[in-house]
């Protein structure tokens, strides 16, 4: 569906908008005909505010490189620490009667809560699998309530033992209790046989197992979007500095979202605030979701601002100034669609499922900072103190095209700008 909805979206840019342009001309802004950018970036009132805002940190720009840094550390982090767990029935509240009323059942009758299903297949396949039962009375990891039942297939090769669990699927009890079947109970069950095949599933163990999948293969989606991000954006900027910059400040939008995710939810503090009880854990699915929707967003932001710094380098405004001139420009367009992805984010935490509310505070933090410390702190300070390097390999003119005759000098605005 994302996929779909990309390339339509795409597909509409690069040809039905310029036809709409074609047939009736420029826009219409406020019934009248909209002027050149040129003309009115950074000269209208919410340009000439953010203009003002960027006059200390392109003044000051190291500090304000090391202020946006150490904010962006301070929340990504407790990324490092984040604990990932599949969501199951426990990510419902309890105010909804049905979960109420399995989590009185469970209490009554831990035997008919989440079970670890042993199975074993081979010669006389049933004798470890009841010496595995016998080894599990006592332990406060299983449940005591009703004695564990081994089932023997028909040709009497495969047999299955199941153990429940007194205790939530992704609870730490129930990790352990898996933790003990696969490594002590079971190859000690079947020690002195030859031949077995053996393995463990269940509820229990899906969680674990898919939690495990994700935090070996999230690497690797990480590594493969950062180089197509790379590329992408080199191939748009000719620039090898910004095109690292621009992926190392969409890692960093996800770093905080990744952060925030587990300070809030692994933790209680919050619970009374945003309706939830924590589970101790980040939803194993959450951290792969926020990845993919925060770079595309961050992508964008990227390519609307530095399109704009070097439409202004283009025009012969110096590169501290042009970085002033093509954020201030380009500010409406990044505080709209902040706005509205917000507006949406903000919208999942009504929905009464913990995965949601995850969502919505990751994304929503994500962007809020994206777009005020990343792109209005981060990005024009880092532009300031490399100046023309950041054109690298190339020269501004270069790795922008030829200066057109029609090429407007800094205006007086601009000039006063890096005063």
């Amino acid at each position: 569906g994302a996929i779909l909805d990309t390339l339509a979206g795409g597909g509409g840019a690069l040809t039905g908008r310029p036809a709409r342009r074609a047939r009736w001309g420029p826009p219409l802004a406020g019934g009248r005909l909209a002027r050149p950018r040129a003309a009115r970036a950074g000269r209208g009132g919410e340009g000439r505010v953010w203009a003002a805002l960027l006059g200390p940190v392109v003044r000051r720009p190291l500090v304000a490189l090391l202020a946006g840094a150490a904010a962006t550390v301070a929340l990504a982090a407790p990324a490092l620490g984040m604990r990932l767990g599949t969501e199951g029935k426990e990510t419902f509240p309890d105010s909804i009667p049905a979960v109420a009323a399995y989590d009185r059942l469970v209490a009554a009758f831990p035997s008919e809560g989440p079970a670890h299903l042993v199975l074993v297949r081979g010669e006389n396949p049933a004798a470890p699998l009841r010496k595995l039962a016998a080894a599990t009375r006592g332990d406060a990891l299983f449940a005591q309530d009703t004695a564990p039942v081994v089932r023997v297939a028909e040709d009497g090769r495969t047999a299955l033992l199941t153990l429940p669990v007194p205790y939530a699927a992704n609870s730490p009890e129930a990790a352990r209790s898996l933790d003990r079947v696969r490594s002590v109970l079971l190859p000690a069950a079947v020690e002195g046989t030859r031949g077995l095949d053996r393995a463990v599933s269940g509820e229990i163990a899906y969680g674990a197992d898919y939690a495990a999948h994700q935090e070996r293969r999230l690497p690797w989606v990480v590594l493969f979007v950062s180089l197509a991000s790379l590329a992408v954006m080199y191939a748009a900027f000719r620039s090898v500095v910004l095109a690292a910059l621009g992926t190392v400040l969409n890692l960093a939008a996800v770093m905080v979202a990744w952060g925030v995710l587990t300070l809030v939810f692994q933790g209680t503090w919050a619970e009374g605030l945003l309706g939830f009880e924590s589970l101790g854990f980040v939803g194993s699915r959450m951290p792969l979701m926020v990845f993919a929707i925060l770079v595309g967003l961050s992508t964008d932001y990227q390519i609307f601002v530095v399109s704009r710094i070097r439409e202004a380098v283009r025009r012969g405004v110096p590169t501290r100034a042009a970085v002033v001139d093509g954020i201030a420009g380009s500010a409406s367009v990044v505080t709209s669609a902040a706005v509205i992805m917000v507006s949406v984010f903000v919208s999942f935490l009504f929905i009464d499922r913990i995965e949601m509310k995850q969502l919505a505070v990751g994304l929503t933090v994500a962007v809020l900072f994206d777009a005020i410390v990343l792109r209005a702190v981060i990005l024009p300070s880092a532009l300031a103190l490399l100046g023309d390097r950041a054109w690298w390999p190339h020269r501004p003119s270069e790795a922008n095209g030829p200066t057109t005759p029609q090429a407007q000098a800094p205006s007086p605005a601009d000039r006063k700008l890096l005063v």
